[in-house]
């Protein structure tokens, strides 16, 4: 764009052969950029960075310039004025003789004189100071055994991994406006409302599920619960995990209808509480309940989301409104890597034990998921591609593939683990740290009906 409207004016200007190469180079660089999208993504954000400080470079030298260069000896001549006439400014003397509506000259001193002079040096330094630290800076990155800087799921383009579905666009504005409008809960934090889409709908406190093809009359219900992947960010509603799962189970021959109780951005201590609510508000008892957890845990518990938060405590990612994590309020020393292990692993075991006592009273069976995702396998490069350009280093990469691993082998064996789900698989599936594509929904979905097929079974034996 600023190529062609360099050519613009070079023509408007007569010089033809500036503007010639310009369009030129505007058409190479389009047609690299076609075939080579990753590297011109990164040129694309830099190139914007490197704007974006120019300006705001230009805009605090601007400001300097205007009141180091006019104000401020806007402010000396006034001071030496002030010396010279005895003027500073103009108000009503109390009792003077003549006209009422006459303005009078107070008198100086020559220490008012040097307050307004420091205090308006003071205004400048300060508002300085001010517009540089709004210029933005980009935020340090640690490594696993400190903070980590969170990271928006946002590209300037459509992720590989989303590319082949149409309405991936629309598709995660829909979503996004769901979780724009989540209510506040006093249990929970939030709820997701009602609502309908093209895409995505939400109904009683449960995503939009179809029931497959050949379900039947008398299928298997089974329970999902977890956070935005379990929900199905980046899924339509008819290809989310749960979807998926009651669709391949039905293919095989056990008949499964879903449904779909993940929320965005829920840790499973909030997903534990929400199976608790759905036993108590609903008649219906499931044949199956499954958590699909883990990712929240480890990056919440490891990193930027549990500042302020004893390790192992409970605390949730978001507010009703707004991205601030939330918990009790923890005044002691900074928390070891060895002290965030054994928290995430606290956390996930007070959930399982609130979520197992409910189950057990209920007389329903219940299995924990510990959850892919892009560190707990190998990233394939243009999956790597997304995630340096959402800012991660091939060093914290490493680190928190590193974590990943760590937290994994501590799982009870109660937990399933399909961290390895897309170990085989040679496309991108992931379009950030933790969200698939469709695609990599289904994969989930097939490798839980293999897991937990024998669990089916014996479900439908004894209806």
């Amino acid at each position: 764009m600023l190529l062609l409207v360099g050519a613009t004016l070079a023509f408007a200007l007569g010089r033809t052969t500036a503007a010639l190469v310009a369009v030129a180079a505007a058409v190479v660089g389009q047609q690299l950029a076609w075939l080579f999208p990753a590297p011109a993504r990164r040129l694309a954000l830099a190139v914007d960075a490197a704007i974006h400080r120019v300006s705001a470079f230009i805009g605090t030298a601007a400001f300097t310039v205007v009141h180091v260069v006019v104000v401020v000896p806007a402010w000396v001549v006034s001071g030496s004025r002030l010396r010279r006439h005895g003027t500073t400014g103009w108000v009503a003397a109390p009792g003077a003789s003549g006209d009422p509506h006459r303005m009078h000259a107070a008198e100086p001193t020559a220490r008012g004189n040097r307050l307004d002079l420091v205090g308006g040096l003071a205004i400048v330094v300060v508002a300085f100071l001010l517009v540089g630290a709004m210029g933005g800076t980009e935020p340090d990155a640690a490594t696993a055994d400190g903070q980590l800087a969170d990271r928006a799921t946002a590209t300037a383009e459509l992720p590989p991994a989303l590319v082949d579905q149409a309405d991936a666009p629309d598709l995660l504005q829909q979503q996004g406006q769901v979780f724009a409008e989540r209510e506040a809960d006093p249990v929970l934090g939030w709820t997701l409302p009602d609502s309908t889409a093209p895409l995505v709908n939400q109904r009683d406190g449960v995503r939009v599920t179809p029931a497959p093809d050949g379900v039947g009359d008398d299928p298997l219900v089974v329970w999902f619960f977890g956070g935005s992947v379990a929900w199905g960010l980046g899924q339509r509603d008819g290809a989310t995990i749960p979807a998926r799962f009651a669709a391949r189970a039905t293919e095989r021959g056990r008949p499964v209808v879903a449904r779909n109780f993940g929320v965005p951005a829920y840790l499973v201590d909030q997903s534990s509480l929400a199976f608790v609510e759905a036993l108590e508000q609903r008649t219906e008892r499931p044949d199956l309940v499954v958590f699909y957890d883990g990712y929240n845990e480890m990056y919440g518990g490891m990193a930027s989301t549990l500042a302020g938060v004893a390790p192992g405590d409970p605390f949730v990612a978001y507010g009703p409104t707004g991205a601030a994590g939330t918990g009790e309020p923890y005044a002691g020393p900074p928390a070891s890597l060895e002290q965030r292990y054994a928290g995430v692993m606290a956390m996930h075991a007070r959930a399982r034990a609130r979520a197992r006592r409910a189950a057990d009273a209920a007389g329903v069976p219940i299995v924990f998921v510990w959850q892919a995702n892009a560190h707990s396998d190998r990233i394939r490069p243009p999956e790597r591609d997304v995630l340096h350009e959402l800012g991660w280093s091939d060093d914290e990469l490493a680190a928190l593939h590193t974590v990943d691993q760590e937290l994994r082998s501590r799982l009870p064996d109660d937990v399933l683990d399909v961290g390895d789900v897309f170990s085989d698989v040679d496309r991108s599936v992931y379009w950030d740290t933790v969200h698939t594509n469709e695609v990599g929904a289904d994969l989930v979905a097939q490798r839980l009906v293999d897991d937990l097929w024998d669990r089916l079974h014996d479900r439908q034996g004894n209806q």
